[in-house]
C-alpha cells in the first residue's frame, strides 16, 4: 500500500503445502457484513518471536482482545528509523514482537432469515443468531511506553525501560482490499 502498513507478494504454493485463504466475502468492510462494535472481541494469529519453538516450528499462537477505537488517524510507527505514521484500528491486547502483520477477526453476531421448511417437513422458518467470523485488520505493532525501572545503588541514576502499554496497532481491512486492486496484483491473480 501507498501509503498504510500493508504488503502484498504474489505466491505460487506447492500441491502439497498445506494452507488455508481468506476470502474478500470474510471481510468486514462493507455493508453486506455485520458492524464491528467497540469492545468487540478480536483475535489475532501470529507467532511467539522469543519461543524458538514457536519460531522454528512455525507453530502459530492465538491472542485476543478488544476494539477500543477505529480508524485512528496520525498513529505513530517506527520502521526501520523512520517514523511513519498510519490510520489504525486500537485494540486492547497484549501484542509482542512475532505478531506484526498477522491477521486480526472478529466475530460478529448475525440474524438471518432462514426457511428451511421446504427442504425439511416442518422445518424450522424464522429468524437465527450464530457467529460469523471476519477480517478486521492485520497487526502492524503496538504501543510501548517508558517507565522508570528500579535500580540499587546509585540513587541518582535513573533508567527508563519500556513496556508494553496493552494497546495493539490494527491496520483497517479495507487497506487490504485496497492493495489488492493495486493493478498489478489484478493482473497477477488473472494469469
Amino acid at each position: 500500500h501507498p501509503v498504510q502498513d500493508v504488503a502484498v507478494a504474489h505466491v505460487v504454493l506447492g500441491k502439497d503445502w498445506k494452507h488455508a485463504l481468506i476470502p474478500t466475502y470474510m471481510f468486514a468492510q462493507d455493508d453486506t457484513q455485520p458492524v464491528p462494535q467497540l469492545g468487540d472481541r478480536v483475535y489475532f494469529i501470529g507467532l511467539l518471536s522469543f519461543l524458538r519453538g514457536s519460531r522454528d516450528e512455525i507453530t502459530p499462537m492465538v491472542r485476543s482482545g478488544t476494539i477500543g477505537r477505529f480508524n485512528q488517524k496520525d498513529v505513530p510507527v517506527q520502521w526501520d528509523n523512520t517514523l511513519s505514521r498510519i490510520t489504525a484500528h486500537l485494540v486492547d491486547c497484549r501484542s509482542y514482537g512475532g505478531f506484526s502483520g498477522a491477521p486480526c477477526f472478529i466475530q460478529a453476531q448475525v440474524s438471518e432469515h432462514r426457511d428451511l421448511s421446504k427442504e425439511i417437513p416442518g422445518g424450522m422458518r424464522g429468524n437465527v443468531l450464530f457467529d460469523k467470523t471476519l477480517l478486521f485488520g492485520l497487526m502492524s505493532g503496538h504501543f510501548d511506553q517508558r517507565e522508570i525501572a528500579d535500580v540499587s545503588g546509585d540513587a541518582s541514576l535513573e533508567v527508563r525501560m519500556r513496556v508494553n502499554s496493552g494497546v495493539g496497532l490494527v491496520t483497517p481491512v479495507k487497506f487490504i482490499a485496497e492493495t489488492l486492486q493495486i493493478e498489478e496484483f489484478v493482473i497477477a491473480r488473472q494469469d
